[in-house]
């Protein structure tokens, strides 16, 4: 294969795998990791969680779309970045489409996914975002965390989705999960 169609090939597989806003992986490349994942023992080895920031549509409705996308790439990038740093390679985020996002933390302990979830609400409670036009805006996102307990993860993302139907319920700006 010639340089150029490489390139080509591996651009054309890094687009059809992350979301072009963000640059987080996408929820194809999620689909691609349930299907890797089906049937194999994952139980407790991997939790899933999903991110929703709170009161997104107030932000579009505000300060309107770009400001709302701009608020999308930096809240994006310090959520893998604190993840990374914390995690290294045992822990992926996906862009599910809007304001919601899906974390995949293979391997790490119960408590150290929801300490590691508060601590990056707190930070963001306490760094405003400051956007091109010189707004700050202080955000807050809630989350649900699932152990997995089949060996079918769209079962854990489920039971993600629920905790973080929980923590809106609750008041929002706050980490549910379904660790007993």
């Amino acid at each position: 294969m010639s340089p150029r169609r490489a390139y080509y090939s591996a651009a054309v597989e890094y687009e059809s795998t992350h979301d072009e806003l963000t640059g987080l992986l996408n929820y194809r490349a999620f689909s691609e990791f349930v299907e890797n994942t089906r049937g194999n023992d994952i139980r407790g080895d991997l939790k899933l969680g999903v991110v929703d920031i709170d009161h997104f549509k107030w932000v579009n409705d505000r300060y309107g779309h770009l400001a709302g996308n701009e608020l999308l790439k930096g809240f994006a990038t310090y959520l893998l970045t604190s993840l990374q740093e914390r995690f290294q390679q045992n822990v992926a985020v996906y862009r599910f489409g809007g304001e919601e996002f899906c974390i995949v933390f293979d391997g790490i302990e119960e408590t150290k996914c929801t300490q590691a979830m508060q601590e990056i609400e707190k930070h963001l409670q306490n760094h405003p975002f400051v956007l091109d036009e010189g707004q700050r805006l202080t955000i807050s996102f809630s989350c649900g965390i699932a152990r997995s307990e089949e060996t079918d993860p769209h079962r854990s993302l489920r039971a993600a989705d629920e905790q973080l139907y929980r923590a809106k319920r609750q008041g929002r700006a706050q980490i549910c999960t379904n660790f007993a």
